[in-house]
């Protein structure tokens, strides 16, 4: 850039630096006006006129703590969910004045088979996925056992006559789609709560072995493991963590600040979490503090690199007659995730990871912002990519918070 005064700042600051002596550590880099058309505005256009140097020391060892894996909030259908968000936020403004937490009422059975799992903990610990009592891990069990893990919901089958039953009990927490209380633990035909009833009904488990299976999760041969209530603890409250944290409605140590505050006061005021003011609200956190605003970006930007050049890209069939199925869909997926990772540097890929389904590419995201609104239903439109509503977008990016 050039000023009036100045024809090259860069190289002025950089000749400053240089009769300082000690600011080696300082590099100064240049830039022309960005492309705001392209996924890369600045790319080509930025230029080093003073390289740093930085003396490496030993690195100190320390905890380690989870870190996004996108540039955008992490968030997961059926744990991230509104009605999550405010109980959540709820117990934690109790708990951050004062309040004691409260004993969970596990059942006895439950608390035995913890114990024999983990001797070393007590059954709430484990049964919550928690090694301290530092005031987030407070309000993360208390949570947990007050609107999640309940005691209905940790009680995992009744007896008919002389048939073991799933129970269908349902959480406290209201669903997104406003059709009722979640479920958790039961609901498949791959559930925990219904493959212990199985093994019960065919006399393969004890009732013994079937609680520490309740607690710890079963191992099952040429297949995933099923989640355990502490697995499942753990990966809930993975989820709702960071999310919250990257929402900016709880500080480090889980009190809630003053965004959270007013996602509680919009939902105490306006009839709820599922009412429509909550909504918009949420919607409107997701695209600018959660960066779902900058996700759609790129997806407009590399969509319409792609279509501006190769309208009928992934498409099967003739020119005239282009077919865009299921598998043109996976392969535009995989090109935007592609681009997201090598090129735009916005999302890592996680591998190793365990998880009892198999995902596609950007499904939570993908999800979350067709139940918003701001995606169409209709996954994708020839020669356009996904269908944004961009009217949507915009009134949302304006919603003050």
């Amino acid at each position: 850039m050039e000023y009036a005064t100045l024809s090259s700042p860069a190289a002025y600051v950089s000749d400053v630096l240089d009769q300082m002596g000690s600011a080696s550590s300082i590099g100064v880099f240049e830039y022309d006006a960005p492309d705001i058309s392209s996924p890369t505005p600045l790319a080509g256009r930025l230029r080093c006129v003073r390289r740093f140097d930085i003396t490496a020391s030993a690195p100190r060892r320390g905890r380690a703590v989870t870190a996004a894996r996108t540039q955008w909030a992490h968030m997961r259908e059926g744990s991230t969910t509104r009605d999550a968000f405010f109980r959540f936020l709820q117990v934690a403004k109790r708990l951050s004045t004062g309040e004691n937490e409260p004993t969970p009422p596990i059942p006895l059975e439950l608390q035995q088979a913890a114990r024999r799992i983990a001797p070393e903990k007590e059954p709430k610990e484990y049964l919550s996925s928690t090694a301290d009592n530092k005031l987030l891990s407070k309000v993360w069990r208390t949570f947990w056992f007050e609107w999640v893990a309940t005691a209905d919901v940790l009680t995992p089958w009744r007896r008919v006559g002389s048939t073991y039953q799933a129970p269908r009990a349902k959480t406290s927490i209201e669903r997104d789609d406003g059709r009722g209380k979640s479920e958790i633990f039961e609901g498949r035909a791959s559930g925990l709560k219904e493959t212990l009833v199985e093994h019960l009904n065919a006399g393969t488990l004890s009732e013994g072995d079937a609680w520490e299976g309740f607690a710890g999760g079963l191992t099952r041969t040429g297949a995933q493991k099923v989640q355990g209530v502490s697995d499942r603890a753990h990966s809930y409250r993975e989820d709702l963590d960071s999310a919250l944290s990257q929402l900016r409605w709880i500080d480090n140590d889980g009190r809630p600040t003053d965004y959270g505050y007013r996602y509680m006061t919009v939902c105490e005021r306006y009839g709820g979490p599922n009412s429509a003011v909550a909504t918009e609200y949420v919607g409107a956190t997701l695209l600018q503090s959660g960066h779902y605003g900058s996700f759609l970006h790129y997806v407009h930007r590399l969509s319409e690199r792609k279509f501006s050049s190769d309208p009928l890209a992934f498409t099967r069939g003739t020119p005239l007659r282009p077919v865009f199925n299921d598998t043109s869909y996976g392969e535009y997926l995989d090109y935007l995730e592609e681009h997201f990772c090598n090129e735009l540097k916005v999302m890592r890929k996680v591998s190793g990871r365990a998880r009892p389904r198999r995902r596609t590419v950007f499904q939570a995201e993908l999800t979350l912002l067709r139940n918003y609104g701001f995606v169409s239903e209709r996954r994708h439109r020839l020669g356009v990519g996904i269908p944004i509503d961009w009217e949507r977008v915009h009134e949302a990016m304006n919603v003050a918070l």
